[in-house]
């Protein structure tokens, strides 16, 4: 559960029971089938668009954000992943490899 620490500072904690075996298959086992448990935490993110107002001139100005709230319970929800070696190996690293390269492509368009 959450605990409140201050008013900028939380500390969640979760607690999970789950059993796991390996195959009997020679060609399953071995350390390509080892599970590693990722703690995760699904925040939903938004681009918005703040408006200023200028009383003084009567003007408004707007800038984009990103913007998140992490105490917002309908919207973020904690999750454990389960992946196997395997699993980070063929399809979790190449997606973060791919991103990076993206995100690369678009910081030296910018």
């Amino acid at each position: 559960g959450r605990t409140f620490m201050s008013d900028t500072k939380t500390s969640d904690e979760y607690t999970v029971t789950w059993s796991y075996a390996t195959s009997s298959d020679p060609a399953l086992a071995g350390s390509e089938s080892d599970i590693f448990v990722v703690p995760n935490l699904n925040v939903k993110y938004l681009d918005t668009t703040e408006v200023l107002w200028n009383e003084t001139t009567c003007e408004a100005k707007t800038s984009g954000k990103i913007t998140f709230d992490l105490d917002n319970k309908q919207e973020n929800k904690p999750a454990i992943a389960f992946f196997s070696r395997h699993h980070i190996k063929t399809v979790k690293l190449v997606e973060l490899r791919s991103t990076l390269v993206e995100k690369k492509e678009e910081h030296t368009r910018c």
